[in-house]
């Protein structure tokens, strides 16, 4: 993805620290996977997407 010019991180879109608030709270997670997410979980996963 590096060699075509894809954005690797969040933050490469435009995303920041202030954003991900928002962000969690307007990520939808249905109950079908393998774990199911909570609002906590994906703001971590947000938060190691910045880097």
């Amino acid at each position: 993805m590096l060699e075509i010019g894809l954005p690797l991180t969040i933050s490469e879109l435009g995303a920041t620290e202030e954003m991900i608030p928002g962000i969690t709270q307007g990520t939808i997670c249905f109950p079908a996977g393998y774990l199911d997410l909570k609002s906590e979980d994906i703001t971590e996963i947000l938060k190691a997407s910045m880097k």
